[in-house]
């Protein structure tokens, strides 16, 4: 201390601003949150009789300035990614070719969904992470089963297991799609979705995180749909929401997703309810 004035500006926006592409979505912090940063850090300040950083000039305060643009462009949502329904996910699986991206992408998307995995958490996947359960399916106690070694919200590194029970559907059936990209991609250690050599066969390279966003977009693409408005992010909200208008329990979701609190699950629970249990229902 004192904090420079473009040292707090900067740590506001990197947790604040909404179309910052070096934060998950559902890692923004809300204005409100930082609000309270800001008043601990000040009254840190004001307790060691160090002098709160202002412009030079007119005394304006910028810190609280960036704060007033952060709650505006929080509230006005306008770089929130649109949920992928389950409808679209069908579509957009059932347009992907057989050939071996298609069948790698297939796996990604599918797994990305019903894992509601962050970007980061999908392409950190080693195979070692892989576990299949006894038998060959599909009974409902078997499945797969993704190790998560290390999150943004988990800063100890503590991990975590997400379970992924095999489909209804053979055909979207995130488990079965798994097992056949294992086929191509072989057993070796490494990453587990690996970008491919143009002879068709998987390489060691890890993909990348933004990696998940082209191949989302390029096959809303190849389905006519327009894919401005959809982000890897698409696939985690789209089971948060998909998950609250079936009506699974807040807690099950909350498991799956990997959220440290309530708060965001809540946001999707009421986002996907709200055509399920309104008050138009009761007078149509």
């Amino acid at each position: 201390m004192p904090a420079a004035e473009s040292t707090l500006i900067g740590y506001l926006l990197y947790w604040g601003d909404p179309s910052s592409t070096r934060q998950d979505p559902d890692q923004i912090l809300k204005a409100t949150t930082l609000n309270r940063r800001i008043a601990g850090i000040k009254a840190a300040h004001s307790a060691a009789n160090a002098p709160w950083p202002t412009s030079s000039h007119h005394g304006d305060d910028l810190v609280q300035a960036t704060l007033d643009c952060i709650a505006v462009l929080q509230k006005s949502g306008r770089t929130s990614a649109r949920a992928l329904t389950i409808r679209k996910l069908h579509a957009v699986v059932g347009g992907l070719p057989l050939t071996s991206h298609g069948i790698r992408n297939r796996a990604l998307l599918l797994t990305g969904f019903f894992g509601a995995f962050r970007r980061s958490e999908l392409v950190n996947l080693d195979l070692a992470d892989l576990t299949f359960s006894d038998g060959d399916g599909p009974d409902l106690d078997e499945g797969m089963i993704l190790q998560i070694r290390f999150s943004k919200t988990d800063q100890k590194a503590a991990g975590r297991d997400v379970y992924i029970n095999f489909g209804s559907n053979p055909f979207v059936c995130p488990v079965r799609s798994m097992r056949r990209w294992i086929e191509l991609r072989g057993d070796e250690p490494g990453p587990l979705f690996t970008n491919i050599w143009s002879n068709g066969v998987g390489n060691s390279r890890r993909l990348s995180p933004n990696s998940v966003t082209s191949v989302l977009k390029a096959a809303l693409s190849a389905i006519g749909d327009d894919p401005s408005s959809y982000s890897a992010h698409s696939l985690r909200s789209g089971f948060a929401t998909a998950a609250a208008k079936a009506g699974v329990p807040a807690r099950l979701i909350k498991q799956q997703t990997g959220h440290r609190s309530y708060e965001m699950v809540d946001r999707y629970v009421q986002d996907g309810s709200s055509l399920i249990d309104n008050a138009t229902r009761y007078m149509q």
